[in-house]
């Protein structure tokens, strides 16, 4: 629970430096690129044996590539969706996303949640809805973008629960290394095709904030693959999720100023109950 705990701190401290952040003047991938680059180091770094960057197993090399993939797909649907959908339908449909893995881990990998834990898990999926500000019209929203976007987000989220199932413990820092170096490679290709179409350039302080994110962003994703493998899937994945948005809300309130609707005072108690279930 301790790895779970952090790996939830971490995440919303990326989400609140990308609140900070969120005003980008240059190239819109400068702060990602810059994100995955100080992923790129920490995971290297970090690794106990840098022969391993050579001579890893080939799973965790193929499937860390694959993880990378999916990682800027789920980003690039994001932001498809957010132009077509609007950002509201955007980050319901991403939280959704939770339900890839939940779904991968409850069917394929044999956790068998109880009454409760399911009657938590359906209160999670509802709050999604009730946490997003009722402000953008869903009249002319695109439901298969918006379906492709919460496979893709899910996808990306499912890699650390099958790397835990079928690869080696001891690869973890060089499955990262490898998710963050093509994810870091693709970023730097987006990158270069927005300069040509729109003429913008990777400003510095955009890419130095995205090195602080880095920071956030790998020890989140680490840490979730640590909790992972003491806890069932469909219980992190949930915790997870909620835990990030009750902690980012809960200082946004008095940092950025924001103030919560009734509808969604409401969405958060939901997800308080929902906790308590998940935890019986």
């Amino acid at each position: 629970m301790v790895f779970l705990l952090f790996a939830i701190i971490s995440s919303a401290a990326m989400s609140l430096a990308l609140k900070f952040f969120r005003d980008q003047k240059g190239n819109r991938f400068g702060i990602l690129f810059g994100n995955y680059i100080m992923c790129v180091v920490i995971s290297f770094l970090t690794l106990p044996d840098k022969g391993l960057f050579i001579s890893g197993e080939r799973f965790t090399v193929v499937f860390g590539i694959a993880t990378g993939f999916a990682f800027m797909m789920g980003l690039y649907m994001m932001q498809t969706c957010a132009a077509v959908n609007g950002a509201i339908l955007t980050a319901t449909f991403a939280k959704l996303g939770l339900l890839v893995p939940l779904t991968i881990s409850i069917v394929f990998f044999g956790e068998r949640p109880g009454i409760l834990q399911y009657t938590g898990i359906l209160l999670v999926i509802g709050s999604f809805f009730l946490i997003q500000p009722a402000k953008e019209k869903s009249a002319g929203a695109k439901p298969l973008i918006l379906l492709l976007t919460l496979l893709a987000v899910g996808c990306s989220d499912s890699g650390a629960r099958i790397f835990e199932h079928f690869g080696s413990r001891s690869d973890d820092r060089l499955y990262y290394f490898f998710i963050f170096l093509t994810a870091c490679f693709l970023c730097l290709c987006l990158m270069s095709f927005e300069k040509r179409k729109t003429g913008k350039r990777m400003l510095l302080p955009e890419f130095a904030a995205g090195l602080v994110l880095g920071v956030a962003n790998y020890y989140s994703s680490y840490l979730l693959l640590a909790a992972l493998t003491v806890l069932p899937g469909y219980l992190v994945y949930t915790i997870f999720s909620v835990g990030t948005i009750i902690l980012v809300t809960l200082i946004s309130i008095p940092v950025f100023g924001e103030k919560l609707s009734v509808r969604q005072t409401a969405g958060m108690a939901v997800i308080l109950t929902a906790l308590v279930l998940l935890n019986i």
